[in-house]
């Protein structure tokens, strides 16, 4: 890590934009592994999310003491400890339908990037 007294205002941005840069890269192939699904323990997919950090950009240390939230812990507030939870249950079900839903829609308007112009005159009342 770094100190912003010793690196300049620029330096810390761009450090900051490539962390940001390796987290995406890191969430992709997440998902590429398919390493978040249903009927994993939550500290099984972390495990399986350290080990790909690692892989990746070697780090082996972290501020946080969880990474995934599973089940009725989704919404819990991150500083609390809480069992360890088994993604099975049928809100955990719909949620991953809901997110390859999203995921294929998302497909969609990135092969037509001039589609969401369109869309927004529409919402906004304009014609173009």
């Amino acid at each position: 890590m770094f100190s912003s007294m010793d690196q300049s205002e620029e330096a810390v941005a761009t450090a900051l934009l490539d962390a940001q840069g390796n987290a995406v890269a890191l969430f992709d192939e997440t998902e590429a592994k398919k390493l978040i699904r249903s009927g994993v323990a939550a500290s099984e997919i972390n495990e399986s999310f350290y080990g790909l950090a690692a892989q990746m950009y070697g780090i082996s240390r972290y501020w946080h003491k969880r990474i995934v939230l599973a089940g009725r812990n989704t919404l819990a507030p991150y500083d609390e400890s809480f069992p360890d939870v088994v993604g099975q249950e049928p809100i955990r079900r719909k949620l991953c339908r809901d997110i390859e839903a999203f995921a294929k829609g998302k497909q969609y308007f990135q092969k037509r990037p001039g589609i969401t112009r369109v869309l927004r005159s529409l919402v906004d009342g304009q014609e173009k």
